[in-house]
């Protein structure tokens, strides 16, 4: 298969072209199909966070050490994130540090694995929670 942006040699189960990023289409997809995608929004499922190119770190979660859930809201699961975000503060008033640290590491290690399992090309829901990339078919090929 060859990208047809920029000609080059591609793998025959390629989405995503390594070199530029470029969208492939797999054998049989028409032009209709890429305008709506599987669910009939533009270009895909309307519920899904899609990889990046380049793609964020999955260390960025770290940042919800600072703000609650802030990575997550990189990442693009922006509901997901204020929620995170108005739990810290709910338990913070309740208790006020025993339940913040809990929430505080649920929420770092949620974003590391919405972050790795982007970084591996699978896109993941805007309200998926924990997401693992193991048996998912990803989006492009990893390097």
């Amino acid at each position: 298969m060859i990208c047809p942006k920029c000609d080059r040699q591609l793998q025959d189960d390629a989405r995503f072209c390594p070199e530029c990023g470029a969208y492939v289409p797999p054998a049989g997809e028409t032009q209709a199909d890429r305008a709506t995608g599987p669910s009939g929004g533009p270009g895909g499922r309307v519920d899904m966070i899609h990889p990046r190119v380049p793609p964020r770190s999955p260390h960025i979660c770290w940042w919800n050490l600072l703000v609650s859930g802030l990575a997550q809201m990189i990442h693009g699961q922006m509901g997901k994130g204020v929620l995170w975000l108005s739990l810290t503060i709910a338990s913070n008033m309740l208790f006020p540090l025993l339940l913040a640290v809990i929430i505080g590491i649920a929420s770092v290690v949620d974003a590391f694995m919405v972050g790795k399992t982007l970084q591996k090309g699978v896109p993941v829901g805007k309200w998926e929670w924990f997401p693992k990339a193991d048996g998912r078919v990803p989006l492009r090929p990893s390097r």
